[in-house]
């Protein structure tokens, strides 16, 4: 992602003073529909930021965070398509993850960022956005 582009990111995202917040069942309901659409075990909501990836919502995964570096969904955010990883230990940039590696053993990953608005309204549509929906299963 580019610098400039990053950097906007993160600054929509703080605007919205949504990191560590409580949870909410609006996001809650979306993170179990998706689990549920995609037989998933693992379903999220994630925020990433300059240093971690935050999890909103969470189905399947007792996490509440992990580190930047080890975020699918830092690599997800780069393009505003979908990313499709269908098995993760043969994927160059996660073969070596702790995540892939070790618990939960993450195999397929599907990660979309969604579209944001600023506080004041203004649609970034065309931007990087500032959440990712994650779903991952083991195989």
């Amino acid at each position: 992602m580019k610098v400039d582009a990053e950097r906007e990111r993160l600054r929509v995202l703080e605007l919205y003073e949504v990191m560590d917040s409580a949870s909410e069942e609006v996001f809650d309901n979306l993170t179990r529909l998706a689990a549920t659409i995609c037989e998933a075990p693992i379903s999220l909501i994630s925020l990433v930021d300059d240093r971690r990836q935050w999890f909103k919502s969470r189905v399947g995964l007792d996490a509440t965070e992990t580190p930047r570096d080890q975020a699918f969904c830092a690599h997800a955010i780069e393009d505003d398509s979908l990313m499709v990883v269908e098995d993760a230990t043969l994927d160059r940039r996660f073969a070596d993850n702790p995540l892939v590696r070790g618990d939960p053993n993450i195999r397929f990953y599907a990660g979309m960022p969604l579209g944001v608005k600023e506080p004041t309204g203004r649609c970034r549509s065309r931007q990087m956005p500032s959440m990712s929906s994650v779903f991952s299963h083991r195989w």
